[in-house]
């Protein structure tokens, strides 16, 4: 994988990669390079993911400008024709030209080829005076194509000159309607085109998350390199098929079969939405995933999470009790009390533990997965007992509950914490059993536990975090004390302190 390195003398981050060598006339360059402007190593990782998928982006288009023919040719030309025709029209009107000013335009284009030296040089010559306007209507599109499809689309620029020429002044001086060139509609847009570029373009205008965009942006490639980087518009609902069930056989990137699951709401969705997405930007005609699925025994593909019982709480709570590193005393206590997910407890400050009427409570407002999500939670008194409070006014103002330097390339510091916890967690667990989550499974273990206690089901779905169909039957910090007695009836699985 390609990584940021630091500049031996300014120490500023950069991110490179090698073009391959059947790129390289197309591109222009043996490598593509690009300052990250960060001598911050987490921040280079955060810029490096968008530069990267960029260059991804920058060499698929190569690509498909390699297979490009007469019909490629030919509507690019075309659309110098238009433009170019347009562009005539445009300047004779705002300047009055007369017939005279058109015939100069004329013998200034003729006079292209009587500069040539001979009839052998007259080709040379013309694709000198193309070049030009070549690169300029490819630097438009963002199109990347070989030297000699350059060389001959600079001669057709040249008629397409003379045509575009001709037919404005018939229309301008005369009031002719412009004849019908027999040009093909020039090719889709490289963003269109590429199935990075055209993921890249919706990435970036809807505004995808960080991490959403390196795990999509993956797929996209993925499914790029299956297809064999066959451009976007051209992709069919039988091609996602295929895609999907080659998935399911083994064709994913670690060479397994990935479950139903996994390709239904990972890869397909991915698919689908950046399709959806170019359909309704009147980029593409069709979104060729509308409709795909793969089927199969989903309960066999999906885990069933159960939560801990009271004995399997009770063993790995009793353990938290010797651990001097923050997050591993306290995090297991705060999931088994609050029923928070893991990130929620890891994203909170100190400023998020407050209190109201005299019960303590956590406020989860930020970093949280919907807006459901966002609630108080009490804290339980045997949490407490256990000294809890005593450790969160140790922490400085402003500071993390459980400090630490795990931010990733995308900002998340939950990662490393939780992978950590996971695997201390396992280590703990009396009998190792597919069914448990080892963060996860204490929420479950708290709603089982607010059944068992006969808790109301709103209280639960705002213990929870969980959807609520009417908005009146949330809770707020003025509710706090209401929670707190209702979470109360939840026993401690270690008993009294």
């Amino acid at each position: 994988m390609t990584r940021p390195y630091r500049h031996r003398k300014t120490g500023i981050f950069w991110v490179r990669k090698a073009v391959p060598a059947a790129l390289r006339e197309t591109v222009g360059r043996r490598e593509l390079k690009e300052s990250l402007r960060t001598r911050d190593p987490t921040e280079a990782k955060q810029r490096a993911s968008a530069v990267l998928q960029r260059f991804e982006a920058i060499l698929a288009a190569a690509r498909e400008g390699q297979r490009y023919g007469p019909e490629e040719l030919q509507g690019l030309a075309g659309e110098y024709y238009r433009q170019q025709r347009a562009a005539f029209l445009q300047e004779a009107q705002r300047q009055g030209w007369s017939p005279s000013e058109w015939d100069g335009e004329a013998e200034s284009h003729d006079a292209v080829l009587n500069a040539a030296a001979s009839p052998d040089q007259e080709v040379a010559t013309v694709r000198a005076w193309g070049r030009p306007r070549v690169e300029r209507l490819l630097d438009e599109r963002g199109e990347l194509v070989p030297l000699h499809f350059r060389d001959h689309l600079a001669e057709s620029v040249y008629r397409a000159h003379s045509e575009a020429l001709a037919d404005a002044a018939g229309e301008h001086l005369h009031f002719r309607e412009p004849p019908r060139r027999e040009y093909p509609e020039p090719p889709p847009s490289p963003e269109v085109r590429s199935l990075s570029g055209l993921f890249e373009r919706y990435a970036e205008c809807q505004g995808v998350h960080p991490r959403t965009r390196t795990d999509w942006g993956k797929r996209l490639q993925h499914f790029e390199a299956w297809l064999e980087h066959k451009p976007a518009h051209r992709v069919t609902a039988a091609d996602v098929q295929r895609y999907a069930d080659a998935l399911r056989s083994g064709a994913g990137p670690s060479g397994k079969p990935l479950a139903v699951k996994t390709v239904n709401e990972g890869y397909l969705v991915a698919v689908h939405q950046t399709f959806a997405w170019a359909v309704k930007r009147g980029l593409l005609a069709t979104n060729p995933a509308q409709g795909v699925s793969v089927e199969g025994d989903r309960g066999k593909s999906r885990r069933k999470v159960r939560g801990y019982s009271r004995e399997e709480a009770a063993c790995i709570l009793a353990a938290a009790r010797g651990e001097s590193v923050a997050y591993k005393r306290w995090v297991p206590w705060l999931l088994a009390f609050t029923g928070a997910r893991i990130g929620e407890i890891l994203w909170r400050t100190k400023a998020d533990v407050q209190h109201t009427e005299g019960v303590y409570y956590l406020d989860i407002r930020e970093q949280v997965k919907n807006q459901s999500s966002v609630r108080c939670v009490p804290l339980h008194s045997a949490l407490i007992a256990e000294g809890f409070l005593e450790y969160w006014r140790s922490l400085p103002d402003g500071e993390y509950l459980f400090p630490g330097e795990w931010s990733d390339q995308h900002g998340d510091r939950t990662k490393t914490p939780a992978n950590r916890l996971r695997d201390w967690i396992n280590k703990r667990t009396p009998v190792a059993d597919a069914a448990l989550s080892p963060n996860h499974s204490f929420r479950h273990r708290l709603i089982s536990e607010c059944r068992r206690a006969g808790i109301d089901g709103d209280q639960q779905r705002q213990l929870a975090g969980h959807y609520f169909q009417d908005e009146h039957a949330r809770y707020g910090p003025g509710e706090v004390p209401t929670l707190s007695e209702a979470l109360e009836r939840i026993p401690s699985p270690l008993g009294s302190p």
